[in-house]
């Protein structure tokens, strides 16, 4: 009865938002025009969760109004209806230029990570701003963030790092913007492997590498890189320390069906620094070994919703949040176009 009420609260709270600061134009009569009715319906509710996810930033756990929130933009990214619609690309593109104006704003102390898509990811420090398989996504092939949408990204990042070759994580246009601007990507040899302009990096098997990696404004990042995998797909784990000693972890698409790389990941904990954030795909099958494994402050969640899977494998969000609950890191679940900024101690950290 609680959760009813809790529930039916928020629904109120989300209608009035909407009533209030974007009055909609008199109903239109729907009879007999059943796609209409269904595309109406859609742009209200892309807009109610718009304007809930600026009022409720990202925090650590399942606060009730974003798990709501985040629930009712998964039956929207369910309904195929919706695949390419104007609704939708609308909601993205508007979510990605967002987070693009928030990055033009220097960050002045502390970090904070973005979620643009899918499993893409910038963070940012004073010193470095630093992206993570930045793509512009395919939803029935077609790429849903618009190319200028994406640069302004691009524009505001030092260097890009992709963990692994698979089209939802590697974007050649995207890619394509970073080397034109002189900014670094490092990626694995097999995602763009005959384009010596890369920066492919690839551990023995049984290894790692741990060096220093400088960005082009001259500032030095610690980089450490494991060799993952996605079945027999290389995946390459990345540890990036920036200046100010913050670091921050990303998984790609670490999954195998056996438990092979889980027989060395638990053994890297010594050898890491603090981890501040570990971005982890929602979907791997062993989280609380690898989330302990990196024993990081925060984990954040990545390839929630990826559009150009079939519906049985966009994980929803109500989904992350089952499967993070018994976790006892402290966990963050992000819609695209969001910005998490963690509660600093008076240590900076």
């Amino acid at each position: 009865m609680k959760k009813l009420i809790l529930t039916l609260l928020s629904a109120a709270t989300l209608l009035q938002l909407h009533a209030d600061e974007n009055p909609q134009p008199a109903p239109t009569k729907f009879w007999g025009d059943s796609n209409a009715y269904l595309q109406r319906q859609a742009n209200v509710m892309f807009d109610l969760v718009d304007r809930q996810l600026d009022a409720v930033q990202p925090s650590a756990g399942a606060d009730p109004t974003r798990l709501m929130t985040l629930a009712n933009l998964d039956m929207l990214l369910h309904d195929t209806g919706n695949d390419n619609s104007p609704a939708a690309l609308a909601f993205l593109n508007g979510r990605v230029e967002k987070t693009a104006a928030r990055m033009n704003k220097p960050v002045q102390s502390g970090y904070e990570l973005h979620k643009i898509y899918n499993a893409g990811f910038v963070a940012r420090t004073p010193s470095a701003s630093l992206a993570f398989d930045i793509v512009r996504g395919l939803c029935h092939d077609t790429p849903m963030i618009a190319d200028t949408t994406i640069q302004k990204i691009a524009d505001s990042c030092d260097a890009m790092f992709i963990t692994h070759n698979h089209s939802d994580h590697g974007d050649p246009a995207v890619v394509e913007m970073f080397l034109q601007a002189g900014k670094p990507v490092i990626a694995v040899p097999e995602f763009m492997p005959d384009d010596n302009r890369l920066i492919h990096i690839r551990p023995a098997e049984g290894a790692h590498t741990d060096e220093p990696f400088v960005l082009p404004d001259g500032d030095s990042l610690r980089l450490m890189i494991f060799p993952g995998h996605q079945d027999d797909l290389m995946n390459n784990l990345y540890v990036i320390t920036t200046p100010e000693g913050f670091t921050f972890a990303n998984s790609g698409d670490q999954y195998q069906s056996g438990s092979e790389d889980m027989e060395w990941i638990p053994s890297i904990t010594p050898l890491l620094p603090k981890v501040d954030i570990f971005m982890l795909n929602c979907w791997n099958t062993r989280i609380p070994a690898i989330t302990a494994a990196f024993n990081p402050r925060y984990v954040v969640t990545a390839h929630e919703n990826e559009m150009g899977h079939t519906i049985d494998h966009r994980e929803a969000f109500w989904l992350t949040f089952q499967k993070f609950a018994p976790v006892s890191t402290p966990y963050v679940v992000m819609g695209w176009g969001e910005c998490f900024v963690p509660e600093m101690t008076s240590s900076g950290k």
